[in-house]
């Protein structure tokens, strides 16, 4: 995969390596959890924890997602903190 960059070009990058979501994939592009998990919070991209799973629960935000049970505060609003990446930036470029 490719290495992960805090640029605006480096997450459109990033987020198009993960786009891979794990739950039900709809054909619209849009993921429904419901019961099922999204990557495990100790897969690695770029050398991070929780990168892979924050962008599966993104893709659940977007239209015709679900959520389920999981939420964007937390670590991986935290994740998202202290990687100076706004949560709606890079949900548009994992959107995209």
């Amino acid at each position: 995969m490719a290495p992960l960059t805090t640029t605006a070009d480096g997450i459109a990058r990033s987020a198009a390596a993960l786009r891979g979501a794990h739950g039900e994939r709809r054909g619209d592009g849009t993921v429904r959890f419901g019961n099922a998990a999204t990557r495990s919070p100790h897969v690695q991209f770029g050398g991070l924890y929780m990168l892979a799973q924050t962008v599966d629960k993104l893709r659940a935000t977007l239209p015709g997602g679900n959520l389920g049970s999981y939420r964007i505060a937390g670590f991986s609003a935290q994740l998202l903190w202290k990687l100076g990446i706004e949560e709606d930036a890079l949900r548009d470029d994992v959107a995209s």
